[in-house]
């Protein structure tokens, strides 16, 4: 077996990595209970990759405001009502194109985070633990949200 923490072989009854002193499960429960808390910091990573773009999101709330109370200001010889109309209609526009264009941004780069990061680390995790992926995948996919990032990732392998 080796060290779920750093790698390094361990003997059959340590208790700690002569390495870098982790501890090292002695029971089923107690890996289990390792497995379950590395998905869930998998996932946490995850979500603060997707959290980067939230402020790009405000940002562009706040200047398509200022957009919009301009063009207000510029529509002279059109009712209140009607451009209070448009406003609210090309506000929604606009600002749902945006959504949509970052989300897209958030989801490339979580996936490209996935592919090129998280993925070896997950793979380096399950052959310290004495794991396979598909018992990783099941495990995560009983712990995990059934929207969690990690899940989509882990089955699209």
């Amino acid at each position: 077996m080796n060290c779920p923490n750093c790698g390094a072989p361990v003997k059959d009854n340590a208790t700690v990595c002569e390495y870098c002193n982790a501890p090292i499960p002695a029971d089923p429960q107690e890996r289990d209970q390792i497995i379950d808390d590395y998905i869930k910091n998998a996932e946490e990573k995850i979500k603060q990759k997707k959290g980067k773009y939230d402020l790009l999101l405000f940002a562009v709330l706040i200047i398509s405001s200022i957009g919009m109370y301009f063009i207000y200001k510029l529509m002279v010889d059109i009712s209140p009502l009607v451009k209070f109309i448009i406003l609210i209609v090309v506000g929604i526009l606009v600002f749902a194109g945006w959504g949509i264009l970052i989300e897209k941004l958030e989801s490339k780069a979580v996936e490209e985070y996935f592919k090129a990061e998280l993925k070896k680390e997950i793979e380096n995790f399950n052959s310290n633990i004495g794991i396979d992926y598909l018992q990783f995948s099941k495990k995560a996919a009983d712990i995990l949200p059934e929207k969690a990032y990690l899940r989509r990732f882990l089955y699209k392998k």
